[in-house]
């Protein structure tokens, strides 16, 4: 994978080189639970040039969803290039929801968040 210098700047807030990593054969063939998005409100950022998830196929999932849609002028790297829509857009779906974007005891314990690498 490789960042494209007009929606990744290294000096932007999370811009980092890509990772990989293995994944388990189990992620692919244990069955999945149904998906909390039938009963909860959704919100979908739908990245309008996108060149790795087709836009159309994106509106169809976010349809399909019943998603509030925030559509950016962005490639597939959104939550990079336009970080303030992409929190304005997951804050107002949890306000939907009837959370907030603050911390509570919904969140993961400390132990489970990772600290950042140098």
């Amino acid at each position: 994978m490789t960042h494209s210098p007009t929606t990744c700047r290294p000096d932007s807030p999370g811009a980092s080189p890509p990772r990989r990593s293995r994944l388990m054969a189990a992620c692919l063939t244990a069955p999945a639970p149904r998906g909390a998005w039938h009963e909860l409100p959704c919100g979908y950022v739908l990245s309008a040039e996108d060149r790795i998830l087709d836009p159309r196929l994106q509106r169809w999932f976010a349809a399909r969803a019943g998603a509030v849609v925030t559509e950016l002028p962005s490639s597939h790297l959104s939550p990079l290039s336009h970080p303030g829509e992409v929190a304005a857009a997951i804050s107002a779906t949890l306000e939907r929801a009837g959370g907030s974007a603050n911390r509570s005891e919904a969140d993961p314990p400390e132990e489970w968040i990772e600290a950042p690498r140098d």
